[in-house]
């Protein structure tokens, strides 16, 4: 088992102060990144459980994000990484909502019957042979 605590993310840490402006650098922050990524998913956080209604979304806004962020740089060329964050987080989780709401969960509840209807073993009607 595997303990993502404040120790983990120091190797990543000093490889990435040692190898700074090397392409080394790049390697040692995707590392910092992902021990720092796995800490946030793994920890104990009562005060944010309201959060776990986000999981019904989630999947929605990994969808639209892409599209909703093409369609601003279109719009506004030239705009910071900040600043388009800030304009696409509220459409794209209002897209995610909405299919959320009115395609997905709507689609979860014909689940069960669909795959029944594929697991059906049923011949296949022959084909008629043709006189030659």
């Amino acid at each position: 088992r595997i303990r993502f605590t404040g120790p983990a993310l120091i190797i990543p840490f000093i490889a990435l102060v040692i190898f700074r402006n090397t392409p080394v650098s790049e390697i040692a922050m995707n590392g910092l990144m992902a021990v720092f990524v796995m800490m946030l998913a793994y920890a104990r956080m009562p005060k944010l459980n309201g959060l776990k209604s986000l999981s019904d979304i989630s999947y929605g806004i990994y969808i639209y994000h892409w599209g909703v962020m093409q369609m601003i740089i279109h719009w506004i060329p030239g705009l910071g990484v900040l600043a388009l964050f800030a304009l696409a987080i509220g459409p794209t989780i209002m897209l995610a909502w909405l299919s959320w709401t009115y395609i997905e969960k709507p689609m979860l509840r014909h689940k069960t019957r669909f795959g029944n209807w594929l697991r059906r073993d049923e011949a296949l009607p022959e084909k008629p042979v043709l006189a030659d």
